[in-house]
């Protein structure tokens, strides 16, 4: 292990969303229990004013490609189906993707699950929005014991195949990259320095607090500090 290698462990095992939103994710994660997840970096926009990310078609054309990878991870699981939980940066779209995503995955290795299947789960609190539904969302990615898959060009799936690198999860399962159907050989090379990119810009912009700052403002905790 490399100097910079040790550097990029020790601040990936420091990061940790909040707590009230980790409890969240870890009463949901036990409520989807031997569980994959997959990222759906989904485009921001439309025709011309469409920014980068995948549309419909673009998905389920990467998920077609990815489905015998993921069909290995579903063998890992003990039970009947394994559930797949879709997280997306629009969630609304990821509900409307879910019949076209069964029907290309099949319907003998997964039951696909999303965000909007987990409101029973939220009977006596308001179920997250926004950037606090994103970070239960992110947390969901992290602790997925299947696996996960999303696409390298994503910072923020680069983010939660880092953090899953960092806690010691198998390469095989810790982050599948969809564009090419196989385990995305060094997570913490392709997030980390985005990351260190943004607290560094984050400073030089007069933030009091440095790195504290950034991390908060996102909803996130250095352990320890």
């Amino acid at each position: 292990v490399t100097p910079l290698e040790r550097l990029q462990l020790a601040t990936l095992r420091k990061m940790e969303v909040a707590a009230p939103l980790a409890a969240t994710a870890a009463r949901l994660s036990a409520r989807l229990g031997q569980y994959a997840a997959l990222h759906l970096r989904a485009s921001d926009g439309n025709g011309a004013r469409a920014t980068k990310g995948l549309n419909q078609t673009d998905f389920l054309h990467l998920l077609s490609r990815a489905a015998p990878m993921l069909r290995r991870l579903a063998r890992a699981s003990a039970g009947a189906r394994t559930t797949l939980y879709l997280a997306s940066n629009r969630p609304e779209m990821v509900a409307d993707l879910l019949p076209a995503s069964q029907r290309v995955l099949g319907q003998t290795f997964f039951r696909l699950s999303s965000w909007s299947d987990l409101a029973p789960a939220f009977q006596t609190e308001p179920q997250p929005s926004g950037l606090r539904a994103a970070l239960v969302e992110h947390e969901l990615c992290v602790r997925a014991p299947l696996g996960f898959a999303g696409s390298s060009w994503s910072t923020w799936s680069n983010l939660i195949g880092a953090r899953r690198w960092a806690r010691g999860v198998p390469a095989e399962s810790a982050y599948l990259d969809l564009a090419t159907a196989a385990p995305a050989p060094a997570c913490a090379e392709v997030a980390l320095p985005p990351l260190l990119s943004r607290v560094r810009e984050a400073s030089i912009r007069g933030a009091s607090g440095g790195c504290d700052t950034w991390l908060e403002a996102l909803g996130l905790t250095s352990e320890g500090r």
